[in-house]
């Protein structure tokens, strides 16, 4: 076989895919070199150096690219691994050559770690991270050269000087050492000391190398970093929390000190998520890192906190939302914290400290929440325990403490004004300056959310307790503050709302029941401490009417009115109220709460009917069953809106059934098999009932078909079957019995409101055989209103007959 020259095994390495087989070969070419080279000669001949780098040279340096190239491969598979492996060993053989001749070379010494950097690269693209790491180490062993000490892994910057090449290669290496000891997921302890000990040596290299020499290896160490930190936190229980803490104090440390410091709070949030994801792990010990973590990186965005202050309140956000899901010991724990780093920030243009305080008050009210249910499971029914309401007015201190963090954060922003803007420094010292004022306003509606959240929890488990005080109390002012910190979040939810109109809206829970239920809250403490009513109805009218919240709010929003409503109307301070004031207090409040429950009932109805038209294109599988369910409920809460309306002596009862029928009407065109509104007509026909018992003022009273006359909402065939469902209405007050009389039916009912109701019978049959409902098209339905006319009316006579005997 002839010799191998240099050309042909370029040609070989570029060509074949034999990687044994050229390994072979180019191991015979270099064997020259290569027995020096691993000979244990320390002092080679000169001479013979120089002779063998003027033979190999060319073809070590032509060499490496086209191996590199063959090998530097992501996520190799099995068959390339195969047939390409040996490539590595080639790679290897020609780094030995190129170090043993080095000497000749200028910048030699260089040029050889630069190589086994590469082929660290390749290493870690098949994912041999053990050998990866090994080479890396290898390569600041070279550079360390003969001075070694124990724990020593970094050469000094001294032995470089000014060197900037050299040093790059160095923060190269201990930046492929991290990211090979990250992907490896190795559980060996050691390997995370020396890891920290690494960059503890490289720290003095990164400090006096200009920034774009290193920027790129650094942002690779500090990338990685932060993976061995995840993954030493979901392994906490192998590795304890003494190893974690320091990691995680270091990465704040690499992140804030390089080109990625503006991802700081990413990385922060990563592990946060990390900490609150594990399971079967000492709850102390995590909410004991997660503060670890929010205490250190407020002291690294202290440096610049106008700049940091929204993204660290997200993180702090973040983080407090999922103390409260994790329960009494997180929320405690962050609780104090937050206070404690509070007083750190009071310098801060945006209000941080306010903010901070808000938020821990707020996770104290979780624990206060958190607590009570606990106890609502454990105590025995009957047992009487302090109530949820009885517990804020054990707070005082803290609800004063929030009136004026409330205060003070209400002067900061002038949210609720016809133009919302940043308050001036004249206004408050602490004004929020910041340049995109809507960020500022989701950060300030944020922190509202969070506080009000358990406040709002607190009210509404408690809403029979706090309803049945409409009277002044000394604890109404605890209920005043909290009414208040309601309104101030209204006003943020509402500005915020408006700043977004024209961009696309966030920092709203949209389809959420959070909103909603603050807000609902709030009309219940207006109820009890009469201050501010018009303000809150104002506020549930615009979140019914603002398009911001989806079906899941709208229906938290009109079934808790409606019981809100129901509660008032019937209970036994209206039945046994001596106050008359106070009486009519109860029914006003009571119809404010239904009245606005009808108005959200139907709004959410016309939300759905405009879905289920779309349903087609936007890939909605909306019911039409549920629509159908909706529209029945909706019914039956407007006909006990009515039925109080008529109680309480309104005057707007002819307008809400109009309003009703109207809406029914324009679903009824769309659902053919929707049911009528039965519970709304006989809500009216009774009414009707009360209102005309003299027999001969029938004509003074309306039809549903004179007043729909006149709406342009309401087709003829709706008027029609509205007709027949109203006089079947009438029909069943006389008992069931149109066409024959029996004494004892006429005894269980008033004389008054059989004779009306007959003639109204009369009345509505002659509508629905006027040419105008179209029932000359439908001869068989003309027949039946002909024979049901002539059976009323001879049961009218029939009665009249029966009357005279009695008499």
């Amino acid at each position: 076989m002839a010799t191998p020259t240099e050309s042909s095994l370029l040609s070989d390495l570029q060509t074949s895919d034999d990687s044994k087989g050229i390994h072979s070969l180019v191991s015979d070419y270099l064997l020259p070199i290569s027995t020096l080279a691993n000979s244990k000669k320390k002092k080679p001949d000169q001479a013979a150096v120089r002779s063998l780098a003027k033979q190999f040279l060319s073809f070590l340096s032509k060499s490496f690219p086209i191996i590199y190239k063959l090998i530097y491969i992501q996520n190799s598979n099995q068959q390339q691994q195969a047939s390409l492996s040996f490539f590595f060993e080639t790679y290897r053989l020609c780094i030995i050559c190129l170090e043993f001749v080095s000497s000749q070379l200028a910048g030699g010494a260089h040029l050889v770690q630069i190589q086994r950097l590469k082929l660290v690269y390749c290493l870690e693209s098949w994912g041999q991270y053990d050998e990866a790491e090994s080479e890396a180490l290898r390569v600041l062993e070279r550079l360390r050269g003969e001075v070694k000490s124990k724990g020593k892994f970094v050469p000094g910057i001294d032995i470089a000087g000014s060197d900037s090449k050299f040093g790059s290669i160095v923060v190269e290496a201990v930046a492929s050492v991290v990211k090979s000891v990250a992907m490896g997921h190795c559980k060996d302890s050691g390997k995370y000391e020396r890891v920290l000990a690494l960059l503890e040596q490289v720290r003095p290299w990164c400090r006096a190398l200009e920034a774009d020499i290193v920027e790129k290896s650094h942002n690779v160490l500090v990338t990685f970093l932060g993976r061995c930190c995840r993954f030493l936190i979901e392994e906490i229980n192998h590795f304890g929390e003494a190893l974690i803490r320091r990691f995680c104090n270091e990465c704040l440390a690499q992140y804030a000190r390089s080109m990625m410091k503006d991802q700081v709070f990413k990385f922060a949030r990563r592990i946060c998520s990390a900490l609150f994801s594990l399971e079967r792990t000492d709850s102390s010990v995590q909410i004991d890192l997660v503060t670890l973590l929010l205490v250190s990186i407020s002291r690294e965005c202290k440096v610049d906190i106008d700049n940091n202050a929204m993204e660290f309140v997200e993180l702090v956000d973040y983080c407090a939302n999922k103390c409260r899901d994790a329960g009494i010991t997180f929320c405690s724990t962050l609780a104090k914290r937050l206070n404690d780093m509070a007083g750190d920030f009071h310098q801060a243009t945006i209000p941080v400290d306010l903010i901070l305080r808000l938020y821990a008050t707020g996770l104290d009210f979780s624990v206060h929440n958190a607590k009570l249910k606990y106890n609502d499971c454990t105590t025995s029914k009957g047992v009487e325990d302090d109530s949820a309401i009885d517990v804020l007015f054990l707070e005082r201190d803290k609800l004063h403490n929030l009136s004026g963090l409330l205060g003070l954060l209400g002067n900061c922003c002038n949210i609720g004004k016809s133009d919302p803007s940043i308050a001036s420094d004249a206004e408050c010292k602490n004004s929020l300056a910041c340049k995109d004022k809507k960020a500022c306003l989701v950060m300030y509606y944020n922190t509202l959310k969070f506080l009000c959240q358990p406040l709002a929890e607190l009210v509404n488990s408690e809403k029979k307790h706090i309803l049945a005080e409409t009277e002044a109390s000394s604890d109404s002012s605890s209920l005043c503050i909290i009414q208040d910190a309601f309104y101030q979040f209204c006003d943020s939810f509402f500005s915020l709302e408006s700043c977004a109109s024209e961009t696309k809206r966030e920092g709203f829970d949209d389809g959420e029941v959070l909103g909603p239920s603050i807000i609902v809250a709030g009309f219940i403490l207006s109820t009890c401490t009469k201050r501010k009513i018009p303000k809150n109805v104002c506020y549930i009218k615009q979140i019914i009417g603002s398009g911001r919240i989806q079906s899941q709010g709208l229906k938290y929003v009109y079934v808790s009115l409606y019981n809100i409503g129901v509660l008032m109307y019937r209970s036994k301070q209206i039945k046994e109220a001596l106050n008359s004031l106070k009486l009519v207090y109860v029914k006003v409040m009571a119809l404010k709460a239904l009245k606005l429950s009808h108005r959200a009932s139907w709004t959410n109805i016309q939300l759905l009917r405009e879905m289920f038209i779309h349903k087609k294109s936007s890939g909605d599988h909306l019911s039409e069953d549920v629509v159908r369910d909706l529209v029945t409920d909706a019914c039956t809460r407007s006909a006990f809106l009515l039925e109080v309306l008529h109680a309480c002596g309104n005057l707007k009862v002819e307008k809400i059934i109009v309003e009703s029928l109207e809406n029914w009407s324009g679903l009824e065109n769309l659902f053919r098999r929707l049911s009528g509104p039965m519970p709304l007509i006989k809500q009216w026909v009774k009414i009707q009932c009360k209102l005309h018992k003299n027999t001969d003022l029938e004509d003074s009273a309306p039809t549903l078909c004179c007043m729909l006359l006149s709406s342009a909402e309401v087709s003829k065939m709706a008027i029609c079957k509205i007709l027949e469902q109203e006089l079947l209405s009438y029909q069943e007050m006389t008992h069931g019995y149109p066409d024959y009389v029996e004494l004892l039916a006429y005894e269980e009912m008033t004389h008054e409101y059989l004779d009306f109701c007959q003639r109204m019978q009369i009345k509505v049959v002659d509508l629905l055989l006027q040419d105008a409902y179209a029932i000359e098209d439908s001869p068989l339905l003309k027949a039946r209103m002909l024979i049901r006319k002539g059976r009323t009316i001879y049961s009218f006579r029939q009665a009249r007959m029966l009357n005279l005997v009695l008499v």
